[in-house]
């Protein structure tokens, strides 16, 4: 179309030009000519494509191992003999090299912490990036401690693994404590076991004591037997006298001539808690709300319950001591059920200041018994339902339940962390009869959870939850609650909400169990040194509401910061690498659009022991698979020169398309301005127009 356009315009300039010379002939038709192609440009808009194709050097991707172990045997100057007569072999390739440990980082580079693990699988990972990468050479003893099985991501790599393996089998005298296996929860003054794992090399016949010591006090001591190299397990039983987080060691004597001495003591915490939480349970009248509280209690080996029920004339059953003759300071947790309020006459005040000045916790489950007197104000002022500006009344049936946003993140009722499954399981509880209500949460008191009445319709308060003073208090509206466990039983689905509820209740209302709205926790209390490290956080608002969308941020001292990300609504966690030994003190910063909303803290310590200290054995079995499956070679370091000679390649080959929108390009339309203007000054010079 083009060539037909400027074909034309040829024709017509030759025939309608009054007679010139040829060379202003060819002047002007060429301005034109310029002039309309440029035009032609601007209006068509085509688009000039070009391919560009080359050859690019391909890479070999040196790494070498820098972790703890290759300061064994002059394991050192082996690998860098090795890697120096590896790359003198030059060829149509290009060399790049990286340290590693537990990651890849340049020369020289690698941090303390990143050194004190060796994951060769994750490295082979990072460098599979590397732009033209036609090759990998790893130079290391073979240890691997850490990170995905490096035989398996080498098969994957897509390029060959040549391996150089550095070091000798190690056979030194050495006994240690290979690991330790104990609860990390344990009960004040209840016998936990602990086995610990002793190894042996090269010992012979020898007895030697195992010391388990808390501080400087000596716990036990039993002796080991050694008659040969191997593993044995030895059982300490240990019996925690005091309540929070107890630390122990362990230790063996440093024989003669023994080189690794930092496997001979290990250290392990356990946290322990109150062994048994005293309940009292009290119930206005017999009732299956006695008989179902009492089974779910006494079930739970963490608590001691004793029980009172009041008959007719509001004498206790089976010459049981009544409440006004008890001391409730004795007591974690009280619960009443299906009572009057007449029941607390006389003993208003000693319960109110139990709970307010001794933080003990009380649950209330209501009844219709709880309307045929009118409550005191000291028992008013302790519930979490306002009844002094609206009288209670009963509405009922009800339907489901439907937990607040508050009760969602409450520890009384969150029993499983997936909001959604929470949802369900809650949902899905049998129906009851009625719900005792006000309408109204009191001063300080939250809504856990709703209902609907079925006949009369709204939502009334069901759950509600209460800080009074020092202690907390939880009440039920809804009634008969034994329903909830005894129609389920038998079925395919036999649920288990009810004593859920009661259990977590109890430990909420102990402060045993109990969550602040900003916590910080790791995977375990004792780290070796370069292990990893799992952190993890929540978050809740003042309605103990998941608090979403935070910034937080994990300090210890001497450490680079950690940011952990957001796993799940109000959940954050992150993983981090110790490499100094030491005890620390972790700290969480919860920030919120720049400004921190809370703090929490959390202890662990490292040992001295570290991965590399227990994985420095010559590995070349290792090396040689990840060449073997890879299609590569393994070498010894005196066989590195073969490299060049082995390694086969032809280089990449690069095709790259590069377009441009000539239409958008200012330059022709500044020509069809130009040229077209040049043919137009020159014809009115001409006087040709």
């Amino acid at each position: 179309m083009a060539l037909l356009f400027l074909g034309s315009l040829f024709w017509y300039y030759a025939r309608t030009l009054p007679p010139l010379e040829k060379r202003q002939r060819r002047l002007l038709l060429g301005l034109r000519l310029v002039g309309f192609v440029c035009l032609f440009l601007v209006l068509a808009e085509p688009i000039l494509a070009l391919f560009l194709v080359s050859k690019e050097k391909p890479v070999v991707a040196v790494l070498v191992d820098r972790s703890g172990s290759m300061d064994k045997q002059n394991r050192e100057k082996q690998v860098r003999e090795a890697v120096e007569k590896l790359t003198s072999q030059k060829g149509d390739w290009e060399y790049r090299h990286w340290d590693f440990g537990d990651t890849l980082a340049e020369q020289q580079t690698l941090g303390p912490s990143q050194a004190a693990a060796t994951a060769i699988g994750s490295v082979l990972r990072y460098v599979s990036e590397t732009p033209h990468l036609a090759g990998v050479v790893v130079a290391s003893d073979g240890g691997n401690n850490s990170g995905p099985d490096p035989i398996k991501t080498a098969e994957k790599l897509g390029v060959p693994v040549y391996a150089i393996a550095v070091g000798e089998e190690e056979r030194a005298l050495d006994v240690g404590i290979e690991r330790i296996n104990y609860p990390p929860v344990a009960f004040e003054g209840t016998p936990v076991k602990a086995e610990f794992v002793i190894s042996a090399q090269g010992v012979g016949k020898a007895k030697l004591p195992l010391v388990v010591s808390r501080g400087n006090k000596k716990i036990a001591a039993p002796i080991v037997d050694f008659s040969g190299d191997g593993e044995q397990t030895v059982e300490v039983e240990l019996t925690p006298d005091s309540v929070g987080t107890l630390t122990f060691s362990a230790g063996l004597p440093v024989l003669a001539k023994e080189e690794q001495t930092k496997n001979n003591r290990r250290f392990f915490s356990m946290r322990v808690l109150k062994a048994k939480l005293k309940v009292l349970l009290v119930s206005g009248q017999p009732s299956w709300n006695y008989r179902f509280l009492l089974e779910v209690l006494e079930e739970n080996q963490r608590l001691e319950v004793e029980g009172i029920v009041y008959g007719l004339g509001g004498r206790p059953l089976y010459n049981a001591t009544g409440l006004s003759a008890r001391n409730l300071d004795g007591y974690d947790v009280l619960i009443f059920s299906d009572f009057r309020p007449g029941l607390f006459s006389g003993v208003e005040t000693r319960l109110a200041a139990a709970v307010r000045d001794k933080g003990k916790g009380i649950f209330f489950l209501l009844s219709p018994e709880f309307l045929r007197e009118a409550p005191s104000s000291a028992l008013a002022e302790l519930l979490p339902f306002d009844f002094k500006k609206r009288p209670p009344v009963t509405m009922g049936p009800v339907g489901d339940l439907d937990l607040t946003a508050e009760g969602e993140g409450h520890p009384a009722t969150r029993l499983v962390s997936d909001p959604s499954e929470l949802g369900r399981i809650w949902k899905n509880l049998p129906p009851l009869e009625g719900v005792l209500t006000s309408g109204l949460p009191s001063t300080a008191g939250t809504v856990l959870a709703t209902v609907s009445a079925t006949e009369e319709g709204g939502k009334y308060p069901a759950l509600g939850a209460k800080n009074f003073g020092r202690g907390r208090v939880l009440a039920a509206a809804v009634f008969p609650l034994w329903k909830w466990y005894f129609l389920p039983l038998g079925t395919a689905s036999e649920d288990t909400t009810f004593a859920w509820l009661i259990n977590q209740s109890a430990g909420w209302l102990s402060g045993s169990e109990e969550e602040d709205r900003f916590n910080l926790a790791t995977d375990k209390l004792v780290y070796q040194s370069g292990e990893e490290i799992s952190f993890s956080a929540s978050a809740f608002d003042e309605g103990r509401k998941p608090f979403e969308g935070l910034d937080v941020k994990v300090r210890l001292k001497g450490e680079e910061e950690l940011l952990l990300y957001e796993e799940a609504s109000g959940r954050y966690a992150g993983r981090k690498r110790m490499a100094a030994p030491g005890s620390y003190e972790a700290t969480a910063e919860f920030f919120q659009g720049g400004r921190k909303v809370g703090t929490a803290k959390t202890k662990l310590m490292v040992e001295e022991l570290s991965l590399e200290d227990q994985a420095v054995s010559y590995n070349p079995t290792l090396l040689e698979k990840m060449a073997d499956v890879s299609g590569g070679e393994f070498y010894r370091p005196e066989e590195a020169g073969q490299f060049a000679r082995d390694f086969s390649l032809q280089r990449e080959e690069l095709s790259e398309k590069k377009e441009w929108e000539l239409a958008h390009q200012p330059v022709f339309l500044a020509g069809m301005i130009l040229f077209l203007g040049a043919e137009w000054f020159l014809r009115r010079r001409w006087q040709l127009l």
